[in-house]
Formats: structure tokens, C-alpha cells, sequence
């Protein structure tokens, strides 16, 4: 079931030039949608961008920060990393109705839910990135996230994409893959011309159950301005 529990973790990008990109993302383990994310030029997880993220994974999910289910306990999992066991950090989450858990010290794989997200992400999204520098980078992320979480299918969902998933819950009795009503968990109703562009993507990409991310630069803009801005 969704929002029993949410993980994070943070990873790194090197870059050609030698730069860094750091990314932090907060994930539902049910239904595998990265509920939001946070990415900067430089090395480090601090703890202000997880803090920040939280606040939105909860708007993005809930619809506001106040909205999380009292009957049910919404656990939060990362490892122990200094941004996430921070204070500051464990108080907002509680403070958001969320039940801040740590894996053990000495078995940071528990977390084994966020570990394979970012190794996905490696894999069929960071393969066929242009890395040439941190703005280079950091201006394929949009995009890179919004295919995951609407396109990207998962063996754990039916081969649907977490969104599909979601939708499939909320409207079991609805068999397509896009509609034109509002995403439940997202920030507002998706455009026609988005939707059409997405479903153009998905039908060049599936070749059966493994596919890679690299598409049209162009394309990457349209879906990045359509569903993101």
C-alpha cells in the first residue's frame, strides 16, 4: 500500500570536467514515485535540501503539508548520514507526520529500496546523459525524473510505471495508460498536448521490458516544459 513508507538517499554525478553534481530524492517504497528531489553543483548532502524536500514530497503527495493521514504512521527510511539524523532534519519530518527510521550502522543496505533507484537511474538514465558539465547536468534532471516516474516500467508493478500504478489504484476499473484527468500526487491536471507527448515517448521507448532513456533533446524539452513548469 502507498504511504506506509517513504526512503531516500543521496548519490553523486562526475562530470567529464571534473565537476560534481550531488541529487537527493525521496521515494514511496509501494509504488516506487520519486515524490520529490533535490540536485546542486559541489559535493555534500546538507541537510537544508532534504528538509526542503520533505516539505514538498508531502504538498506533491497530500496536497498540503497538514494533509497526512493521522490513522496511519508514514515511515520515513535512510541510512545515517548527517542530513538525515540531523536535529533540524528529524523535526520537520515528524513535524509533517512522518516517522523518521534508520537502518543499522553496520548494514547500510538495508535501504535497499533507495539503493535501486539510484542504481537504475545510473543505469538507464546517467548512461545517455550529456555530462559534460554541472549545468549540462543539472538541465537533464527534469526531465530524467518526470520519465522514471510516468514512463519507467517496474517488474514489482506489473510492468506499469509508478504513475500508471497509481492511477490503476485510484481507477481500478481504467485499463489505458494516460488520461486526461488530474495525477493524483502531482501538482495539477496534465495538458493534452503533454499527455500526447508522453504517449509518443512511451511507444518509441518499450521494447518489451528493458529499454534505455536516450531520446531527442527536443523532446526532452517538450516534456520538461509541458509537465514541469
Amino acid at each position: 500500500m502507498s504511504n506506509m513508507r517513504w526512503c531516500s538517499d543521496g548519490f553523486e554525478f562526475k562530470r567529464d570536467s571534473g565537476e560534481t553534481v550531488t541529487a537527493t530524492f525521496a521515494k514511496d517504497c509501494c509504488d516506487r514515485e520519486i515524490l520529490a528531489w533535490r540536485a546542486w553543483e559541489g559535493k555534500g548532502l546538507a541537510g537544508e535540501p532534504v528538509r526542503d524536500m520533505l516539505v514538498e514530497a508531502v504538498e506533491r503527495r497530500f496536497g498540503t503539508v497538514e494533509a497526512v493521514p493521522l490513522e496511519r504512521e508514514l515511515e520515513f527510511l535512510t541510512d545515517n548520514g548527517s542530513a538525515y539524523i540531523a536535529h533540524e532534519t528529524r523535526g520537520i519530518a515528524k513535524s509533517l507526520g512522518l516517522k523518521p527510521i534508520n537502518t543499522p550502522v553496520c548494514s547500510p543496505q538495508s535501504n535497499g529500496m533507495a539503493e535501486s533507484f539510484v542504481n537504475t537511474f545510473k543505469r538507464d538514465y546517467m548512461s545517455c546523459m550529456d555530462l559534460r558539465d554541472a549545468p549540462t547536468v543539472l538541465a537533464q534532471l527534469p526531465g530524467a525524473f518526470e520519465h522514471f516516474n510516468e514512463i519507467h516500467s517496474h517488474s514489482s508493478l506489473k510492468m506499469m510505471s509508478p504513475r500508471e500504478f497509481r492511477r490503476q489504484q485510484s481507477h481500478p476499473a481504467h485499463q489505458g495508460y494516460l488520461s486526461d484527468w488530474t495525477v493524483s500526487g502531482t501538482t495539477g491536471a496534465r495538458s493534452a498536448s503533454s499527455l500526447g507527448a508522453a504517449a509518443r515517448l512511451r511507444g518509441s521507448l518499450r521494447t518489451g521490458s528493458n529499454y534505455r532513456f536516450c531520446v531527442p533533446s527536443r523532446l526532452m524539452s517538450t516534456l520538461s516544459g509541458s509537465w514541469l513548469g
